[in-house]
């Protein structure tokens, strides 16, 4: 008799940590510059290392913490690396804005932290790593029924005090703002990088993370 099985191989791992105890409001993050860009819908901080600054001293421990967990503990990075934000920033979506797939070039981990009292306006979509190939049928993808094999995006709210953690290579979007004129989304968005020895054959390269 024929036996036969079907194995998911190559899981990608996002960490969601709900009510971290951030601290940080809507009105933190307004304290900061934002410049916009050319359609004025998407904005971004002027400050590529937000998490250093005093004002969210208590939000980057909070965040730290909980990368830690995710990063040492639950993949099981070996602990003499040092875990190092190397950059940080304060996004602002206004209402019908919304952000296009990319990916975090130039760092191992990143993450998104929303505000204690940032209202659930928008969604965050994760896209399989090789959607852009469409990996069944390359071009011409076939109709079918998504399943735990065949599914290309999972979406998150954008819930108050919640974190996301996720390989820097998962390509991600923000859906469109769906709020009111009066209602922006403000999220704060971040990329880690592990500082220590990589061994690559008989050859050692040391990498020394640091903020912009």
């Amino acid at each position: 008799m024929t036996k036969t099985h079907v194995e998911g191989l190559f899981s990608t791992p996002v960490f969601i940590a709900d009510n971290i105890g951030g601290q940080a409001t809507m009105e933190v993050f307004r304290s900061f510059d934002i410049k916009d860009n050319r359609s004025g819908l998407q904005n971004l901080s002027d400050s590529m290392n937000v998490l250093g600054n005093p004002k969210l001293q208590h939000l980057s421990t909070a965040i730290w913490l909980q990368a830690h967990k995710f990063i040492i503990k639950t993949l099981g990075i070996d602990p003499k690396y040092q875990m190092n934000f190397v950059s940080s920033w304060i996004t602002r979506l206004k209402p019908d804005a919304n952000f296009t797939t990319h990916f975090h070039p130039c760092s191992q981990f990143s993450g998104v932290y929303y505000p204690i009292d940032q209202k659930e306006i928008s969604l965050l979509t994760f896209t399989h790593p090789l959607t852009q190939f469409n990996w069944i049928g390359g071009n011409m993808t076939p109709d079918r029924v998504i399943n735990d094999y065949t599914y290309n995006e999972t979406t998150y709210a954008c819930l108050p005090d919640r974190l996301l953690v996720f390989p820097s290579h998962l390509p991600h979007r923000v859906v469109k703002n769906w709020a009111d004129s009066n209602n922006d989304r403000y999220s704060l968005a971040f990329n880690i990088m592990l500082s220590g020895d990589y061994t690559t054959n008989a050859e050692t390269v040391r990498i020394d993370a640091k903020p912009l």
